[in-house]
């Protein structure tokens, strides 16, 4: 073999890089060459949830299509004992159904739940992730401050074209500052 080529074994295939052409008798799929046409994000956050609705070319920035917000005030139904009162979640399950009607009624072919500092700060998060998943079929996560501050600098970067400076994300429960250089965190 020529300098620079590399040998794999015989079961496991070589990476393919670039366009290539498919061998006779192999198919690939749309859905497996490129991601959802229309994705949703909620934002389950200590004050508001907001669901937005984003078509997604296969090169260049999301494209915001729609967008709801609705008022929760989980911070202030968080109990002394640290648990998210059983009106809460009720009422956060009721949200996360009629985004997800939302989100369809848009076109979204995938939708992602990301929870914030009430959820991340209640005893009984994963309880509440699971029953999200569970009742509404949604993929429910609850993401720690740090991956909060780094989607909120990603998203301004990403969404709004900044590319230097400082992203400062003030929710009802916690301070993410970010800082940008050349469009990354």
């Amino acid at each position: 073999m020529g300098a620079g080529v590399k040998a794999f074994p015989p079961d496991v295939a070589a990476p393919r890089r670039g366009r290539q052409r498919l061998r006779r008798g192999e198919r690939v799929s749309r859905a497996a060459m490129s991601p959802p046409s229309r994705i949703a994000v909620i934002d389950i956050g200590s004050n508001t949830a907001n669901v937005a609705v984003y078509a997604a070319p296969l090169r260049g920035a999301l494209d915001r299509v729609a967008d709801r917000s609705e008022p929760l005030r989980l911070m202030r139904r968080l109990g002394s004992d640290g648990m998210l009162a059983p009106s809460a979640i009720e009422r956060l399950l009721e949200t996360l159904r009629s985004f997800r009607d939302f989100a369809g009624d848009h076109g979204a072919e995938k939708v992602i739940v990301l929870a914030t500092s009430a959820v991340r700060d209640a005893k009984n998060a994963e309880a509440v992730a699971r029953l999200a998943r569970e009742e509404l079929g949604l993929a429910f996560r609850v993401i720690d401050g740090q991956e909060e501050g780094v989607l909120a600098g990603l998203a301004t970067s990403c969404l709004l074209g900044v590319r230097e400076g400082v992203v400062v994300d003030l929710g009802g429960g916690s301070l993410q500052l970010v800082e940008l250089r050349a469009g990354s965190v």
